[in-house]
């Protein structure tokens, strides 16, 4: 891409005064299209609904890491490759890791000077409109895989590969479009490439591990994430499937430990907003689910986390639970024919309950919204006999 005084830049940084500082420099070297944030959650929210071809960051802003705000953005299906450029009084080694893993060159630590920060923003311009053939090709893969292209990806990945040869972030890149296509064993083969190639990678360490995640080898992967999120607190990615590890091998302390922090910084998770409700429901709250669940999942998506409950609990005889995560669901969605099958678990549950009024209500809800439901039909004609 080619990039110049004319970008459209987002600038993220800790204070006023610090943004005062940069934009006035900017400003003096007619750089001029910036958009101004000291808050990542509102950055966020403008960038997803805008396209911005630079971003310059803090790395410790007020209510989330910048990398964070890169993690965020490059997973909003908004944006593929866009450079950013870090600023800060210094950067550890948890962070390091990150921007090796997402391709970041460009860092400006304190003191800064004004010959300092237009000199970097303007090297910045220089090698992002000369890149290499090869950078290029890479670049224009992961774009395709990060806006859920992946036959795209796949072909533009295999094509640099012929042209370019290996690399460990290809070799990355290829597992991680295989793995959203589900062949998570051919994917584990490219991560273990670029293993080899640097056992040092924590790109490829976290990667094996979200195949084994991916094959429901939970306690294994769990061995692996555990560490890596001790070491890695601000990656998304690595607490998530910590997290969903955690849970499905007992531990729920440490899913919890490890998803609120996703959820504090990346309110939209859907793996944290998923586990987190199970979790509830297994405490025994299952009041109110679906009004949080709403601003991370698809209604599709919460009526099946929450009919899935339900079912669960009913078989365990919590039917007075579950008919509360049916009723609490009911009234968050309006797809019909969700609600339908919703009133057909309705039925079945106050059926188990020997409550045949309700249970004939909700019949006639179901098919009201299905009127095919042919098990509903019968369940009804059934309950119409024996009350005849």
């Amino acid at each position: 891409m080619s990039l110049d005084k004319s970008a459209k830049i987002c600038m993220v940084l800790k204070n006023d005064s610090e943004v005062d500082l940069f934009k006035s420099i900017m400003v003096q070297n007619k750089i001029k299209n910036i958009s101004a944030f000291t808050s990542a959650n509102l950055a966020y929210e403008t960038a997803t609904r805008s396209q911005f071809e630079l971003f310059i960051t803090n790395v410790k802003l007020n209510d989330q890491p910048g990398i964070v705000l890169l993690q965020r953005l490059r997973n909003c299906g908004n944006y593929g490759m866009e450079p950013y450029l870090f600023v800060g009084e210094s950067v550890d080694s948890a962070t390091m890791n990150l921007f090796a893993e997402h391709d970041i060159e460009y860092v400006i630590t304190k003191p800064y000077s004004p010959e300092k920060i237009i000199n970097k923003l303007f090297y910045v311009f220089k090698q992002e409109s000369n890149l290499s053939p090869q950078e290029s090709a890479y670049r224009n893969a992961k774009a395709a895989f990060q806006s859920k292209m992946e036959d795209m990806a796949w072909e533009m990945a295999s094509d640099s590969l012929k042209q370019f040869g290996t690399s460990e972030k290809l070799e990355v890149l290829m597992g991680d479009i295989l793995l959203a296509k589900g062949e998570i064993m051919k994917a584990r083969e490219f991560y273990q490439k670029a293993l080899d190639n640097n056992p040092k990678s924590l790109a490829a360490q976290h990667k094996i591990a979200a195949t084994m995640v991916a094959n429901k080898e939970y306690d294994q992967a769990k061995s692996i994430l555990n560490k890596l999120a001790e070491e890695n607190p601000d990656h998304i990615d690595v607490l998530e499937n910590a997290g969903l590890s955690n849970y499905e091998t007992g531990d729920v302390k440490k899913a919890k430990k490890y998803l609120s922090r996703v959820q504090d910084y990346v309110p939209e998770s859907k793996v944290a907003a998923t586990v987190m409700t199970k979790v509830k429901i297994d405490e025994g709250q299952v009041s109110g689910l679906a009004e949080d669940l709403k601003k991370s999942l698809s209604e599709k998506e919460l009526v099946s986390l929450l009919n899935s409950a339900g079912i669960k609990l009913s078989k365990e005889n919590k039917v007075d639970e579950a008919i509360k995560i049916y009723l609490d669901c009911l009234a968050h969605i309006e797809n019909k024919e969700f609600a339908g099958k919703v009133h057909y678990n309705l039925a079945l549950a106050y059926q188990k309950l020997e409550n045949k009024e309700e249970t004939k209500k909700h019949l006639q809800k179901t098919l009201e919204y299905i009127p095919t439901f042919s098990k509903a039909s019968a369940m009804l004609n059934k309950l119409s006999k024996s009350a005849a």
